[in-house]
């Protein structure tokens, strides 16, 4: 089974991606999902880490609550555009995965909704061509949304990181 990446930005949805973190994990066992605060420990090179980590990655995970575009700066107590920050651990993540190819969910939480593509740089608009999946309490159905979301990622984890849905036998007889 490939393993499952969860990205996001701390100063946004922590609380939510630690609860999606919970239901992945207890679904998927602990050590098939990366998750920061779990995954990179102290001394670690953190790009070393995440590169190796979507080297064995099925499907990525962007949680993007409603600060996800600009979050609270904890020093100037200002809103503040990380994404255009070439640094940005966030960006550095979404675009890795974007570069390996991996089948990336956008998970909406917080009311948020998806940037438009302008407002993001372009090398991580290949992010919003997937569909999102949205998971806000207020919407009902929580617990539905999210056994819908771990159907989706066993989905992807089960057929590799890479590789195209497998096709029925009748499928591919109707193709040739």
């Amino acid at each position: 089974m490939k393993k499952i990446f969860i990205s996001y930005r701390r100063d946004d949805a922590t609380s939510v991606a630690h609860m999606i973190h919970e239901f992945i994990a207890r679904r998927f066992r602990t050590e098939n999902v990366f998750f920061d605060l779990t995954g990179i420990k102290s001394g670690d090179n953190w790009r070393d880490r995440i590169t190796d980590a979507l080297e064995e990655c099925g499907v990525f995970v962007e949680i993007i609550g409603s600060q996800w575009l600009e979050p609270l700066d904890q020093k100037t107590g200002r809103r503040v555009r990380r994404l255009d920050d070439p640094h940005d651990v966030l960006r550095f993540e979404i675009e890795t995965a974007i570069a390996k190819n991996i089948p990336i969910i956008p998970v909406l939480v917080d009311r948020a909704g998806l940037p438009g593509e302008k407002e993001v740089p372009a090398s991580i608009r290949p992010l919003f061509k997937a569909q999102a999946h949205i998971l806000n309490p207020e919407q009902g159905e929580y617990d539905t949304r999210i056994e819908k979301l771990l159907l989706r990622i066993e989905e992807f984890v089960a057929q590799g990181p890479h590789e195209e849905p497998q096709r029925s036998f009748d499928e591919r007889i109707e193709t040739v």
